[in-house]
């Protein structure tokens, strides 16, 4: 991850939220609490340069997957069985495998990532990715020690809907939920 996070404050991730002007988690499913929340848009470009001065010619627009990197900032049962793809039950306790493998993955509808706000004379931002696939972060190694928790790094990476778009990000009272 990067070190220019979109969020550096404490937010709360969930999904299948109906109404976004209504408190966490929106009508959905709380998932957890996350932090370092990083969105990469969904913008790839290819350029054909001119021989001669090595300046562009043309620039193409590739399109791309919207993604959006966070950690995991508690062991959260609910969070481990959606985000995680493959896990155990020990006594009642969820225990990761590895190599969590990351095929099949189910999509959740809409993610949404609501940061918590003590200043509430400004406006909550938010970011929603309409159709999300979660998945442990490939780039991002797991730290774990004996003072502090756990912290798990995921992507989630956002399916285009009917119009193209993959997710929004502003108040989140304002944003769309598809």
């Amino acid at each position: 991850m990067s070190v220019d996070s979109v969020f550096l404050a404490t937010a709360r991730v969930s999904y299948g939220a109906t109404d976004l002007t209504t408190a966490y988690p929106h009508g959905g499913t709380a998932l957890g609490i996350c932090s370092r929340i990083e969105v990469e848009p969904a913008f790839r470009s290819f350029e054909v340069k001119r021989e001669e001065e090595g300046s562009p010619e043309k620039v193409f627009s590739l399109g791309g997957d919207m993604r959006v990197r966070f950690v995991l900032d508690e062991w959260d049962e609910t969070s481990l069985a959606q985000f995680w793809p493959r896990t155990r039950t020990a006594t009642g306790s969820t225990v990761l495998q590895f190599p969590p493998t990351v095929t099949g993955l189910t999509a959740l509808s809409p993610l949404v990532f609501t940061p918590y706000r003590t200043d509430t004379t400004l406006p909550t931002p938010g970011v929603v990715v309409f159709t999300a696939y979660v998945m442990p972060d490939p780039d991002s190694p797991i730290h774990q020690s004996a003072v502090r928790h756990l912290r798990l790094p995921f992507m989630a990476v956002g399916q285009p809907n009917s119009s193209g778009l993959s997710g929004e990000m502003g108040p989140i009272t304002k944003l769309a939920t598809s």
